[in-house]
Order: C-alpha cells, then sequence, then structure tokens
C-alpha cells in the first residue's frame, strides 16, 4: 500500500506553526440514503455546470510566526472498514480540474452518520486510502481537506486520485482537527493593557510540575525579537532570582541569534559566557531533525548549571512541547501538564478552562503526549510515575540520550547538581 504524507501549515501549526496527517494513499467517499431534493450535485470539469475556483493553499499562520501546531505523530490510524462497521458508501462521481475529487455523498448523509467538522474522515476505496479533517468551505487548512461544495462532499488534494471508483468513509478520529479549527477563530491583542499582568503578555512564568526545584526552570516567548512582548519578557527573565545561567533559543539559527542579541546587552552576555544554544527547531515533532536538535538542547542543559529559560517564539509549541517533556520525566501527571501547556493560551487568548475553544484546543496538548508515548501512548489522566516512565522511554529510545545524561538532566531539574 502506497502512503502519503501531507503536512498541515508551514509551522501547525501547531498555526501555525508542522504537523502532519497522514495519508494512506488515495481517495473515497460515500452514500446512505436519500439525497435531499434542494441540493444540486456538483460536476466534474468534464461537463457540469460547476467547476469551482479552488480554494487559495494555507499562508503560514497560529501562535507561533511561521509554525504550526502540533499534531499526533506519524502513525497510521486504522479506520474499521470491515462488514457491519458503520460508515458511508458511495462513490466518486469525478475529479474537477482545480485539483478536487467529487463524492455523491450529500451534506445530510453526513450528518447522519455523525461526521462533523472538526473530524478526520478515513476514505478507502479498495487497497488506496487517504485520511483528512472536514473542515468549512472557506478554510485555508493545508491539503488535503474535505469539505462540502454545494451540499456534497469534495476532497480538495494534489492530484493522484481516480475518477470513479466505490468508496467507503468513516470517521477515523472524532474531533480530531477540532482543535486547529478553535485556533483560528481566535483574536489577541498586542497591547499590554488588555491583559492580566506583564507575566501574561510575556508568557512568562516559573514552571513548577512535579519535582522540579523551585525557581530552576522557566519558559517564555522570544525575550529578544522587535515584537511589543519582548521587552517585557526580557525584564522579566533578568529579574529572575537566583540569575538564569542557561537559554535554550528553540526558535533561532545562531546567525539570527547573534544579530538579535546584539542589540540586547542582557541577552549577548549569554553568547559571550556560553550560556545559550540555538536550535532552530521545526515544528514538526515527529521528524528526525526535532528530535536531534531536541537531543543537542538537553545534552547542553545537563552539562550547565542552571536556572535555565526556555523560549521559542511565541513560547507554545516547541517551548511547550520541551516543557511538557521535561515536566513529565520530572514526574509531573497528565493533567498538570496539560494545565501548564493550556495556560499560554489562557495568557494569549483568554480562553476560560471548562468552556469549548479550551476543551477542543486541549486536545492538541493531549495529541502531543501521545506522540510521546510512541507505542504506549498515556491515557488521560495518566498518574506522574506513567509519565515518568514514557518520557524517560521517548529520551532514551526515541531522541537517543544516553541514561547517563537523563539521570543529570534530573539531578539538575531537582536542583541536587552543584
Amino acid at each position: 500500500m502506497e502512503t502519503l504524507f501531507f503536512k498541515t501549515s508551514g509551522r501547525r501549526r501547531v498555526g501555525m506553526g508542522a504537523l502532519f496527517i497522514i495519508v494512506t494513499a488515495l481517495l473515497s467517499g460515500c452514500q446512505t440514503g436519500s439525497q435531499p431534493a434542494q441540493h444540486d450535485k456538483p460536476q466534474s470539469s468534464g461537463g457540469g455546470p460547476i467547476d469551482p475556483p479552488r480554494p487559495p493553499e494555507p499562508a503560514p499562520s497560529g501562535p507561533e510566526a511561521g509554525g504550526g501546531f502540533p499534531l499526533p505523530p506519524d502513525v497510521e490510524i486504522e479506520a474499521e472498514t470491515e462488514a457491519g462497521v458503520p460508515g458511508l458508501r458511495g462513490s466518486l462521481s469525478g475529479t474537477g480540474r482545480n485539483g478536487f475529487s467529487i463524492t455523491d455523498i450529500s451534506a445530510g448523509e453526513l450528518e447522519a452518520a455523525g461526521m462533523a467538522e472538526g473530524d478526520i474522515l478515513d476514505c478507502a476505496a479498495g487497497p488506496l486510502r487517504v485520511q483528512a479533517p472536514l473542515v468549512p468551505p472557506d478554510s485555508r487548512e493545508p491539503l488535503p481537506r474535505f469539505t462540502l461544495l454545494n451540499g456534497f462532499l469534495v476532497l480538495y488534494h494534489t492530484g493522484g486520485i481516480p475518477d470513479r471508483a466505490a468508496i467507503l468513509l468513516t470517521t477515523a478520529r472524532k474531533e480530531g482537527y477540532r482543535g486547529e479549527l478553535e485556533l483560528r477563530k481566535l483574536k489577541r491583542s498586542e497591547a499590554l493593557r488588555d491583559y492580566s499582568s506583564d507575566r501574561a503578555f510575556a508568557n512568562f512564568r516559573e514552571i513548577r510540575r512535579g519535582a522540579i526545584a523551585p525557581r530552576t526552570l522557566y519558559r517564555s516567548s522570544h525575550p529578544a525579537l522587535q515584537t511589543p512582548r519582548a521587552p517585557y519578557a526580557a525584564r522579566l527573565a533578568e529579574q529572575a532570582r537566583p540569575r538564569i545561567e542557561t537559554v535554550l533559543n528553540l526558535s533561532n539559527t545562531w546567525e539570527e541569534l547573534e544579530d538579535l542579541a546584539s542589540y540586547i546587552p542582557w541577552y549577548e552576555n549569554f553568547i559571550r559566557n556560553e550560556g545559550i544554544i540555538a536550535l532552530a527547531m521545526p515544528q514538526d515533532y515527529s521528524g528526525a531533525d526535532f528530535r536531534g536538535k531536541l537531543k543537542r538542547a538537553l545534552e547542553f542543559m545537563a552539562e550547565r548549571r542552571g536556572p535555565y529559560l526556555l523560549h521559542s517564539e511565541e513560547g507554545i509549541n516547541r517551548t511547550g512541547y520541551t516543557a511538557a517533556l521535561l515536566e513529565a520525566l520530572m514526574g509531573a501527571s497528565y493533567d498538570e501538564i496539560i494545565e501548564d501547556y493550556m495556560l499560554s493560551y489562557v495568557n494569549y487568548y483568554n480562553i476560560v478552562p471548562g468552556e469549548e475553544p479550551y476543551r477542543a484546543i486541549s486536545r492538541i496538548g493531549a495529541d502531543m503526549l501521545a506522540g510521546m508515548g510512541r507505542s504506549r501512548p498515556p491515557q488521560p489522566h495518566a498518574d506522574g510515575e506513567a509519565m515518568r516512565l514514557i518520557a524517560e522511554d521517548y529520551l532514551l529510545n526515541a531522541a537517543g540520550l544516553s541514561q547517563r545524561t537523563i539521570t543529570a538532566l534530573k539531578e539538575r531539574l531537582a536542583g541536587r547538581a552543584e
């Protein structure tokens, strides 16, 4: 079976931001029940009343500049397609010249089958399969994506989809993309007066989860960019006591770092004293490049004294992943890690725990933790011991850290190293 990989927006973002949705080859669609009479079925370019313009391709978006939001790792999700399993059966009725394939599945049939925007759908045509989110018609989500056009399901894609095929449509992950869609709706202010504090504005905070010692680990938005937040992040970091000794810059190259630091003496001191590392980590947490740079970051951290500052551009995604991994390593529970991850969204967007945007976006954090678990993702509400075992396994077998480095890192974070 051919497997294709489609990346989410240039980050995923993410907005955002590299995330990958896995596509196990090609297309399908389906039909059960009668079609609503009020809809006119879309036609292919072979001759019909409609061949709509293709929506513009996604520009980078999301909380991290040029970045994205984290999705699940590159693990195939097996849709249930055995006889008797609920699903929609139908057919492809043609491929539009602008890069979309038309199915005969109506909006009413999707609703009756419990499929909705934000779900990740699995479409199969024999051995060919594609998985993609169902998104609003005006969405700028990366390809592939399902949407509704004139009341029928279509798939936007990059090519290679057959013009005619019987298909089976199932739900691969209910609400698996809901967090991404909720993020697109959020707006944030760039004015300090709209935030509860300097710390919320700069997304600056001490990390106190699990056995991490007081005044040892901090996270922040970028303290050296030309942004409204940067001066506040720099001032808060500079005021930390004991003073911060080591900085992990997760977003810049060395060339960028040296240029930025030349304007901020406090930041430049870290270069002079060899107390900073620049990693330019990608947003795809499942990729080898990310794991290799994470290994370098944590080895650097284990060799140097704290307190430590982690930052990327917004301090949400790459910082969020790294912080979550260290929290898990130090025995923080699943719920504690999610709470700290979500605090960045509370800071930036003033979302409220328990309400729909918070609940939906927290799935992004849950997917992030699932990726750390590799073959055995953590259960929701897992305790600190379960999370510690998952983090140690990830660092040892996925990131490639030595057991000696992991032990040294734990000693540093617990405040026991000299």
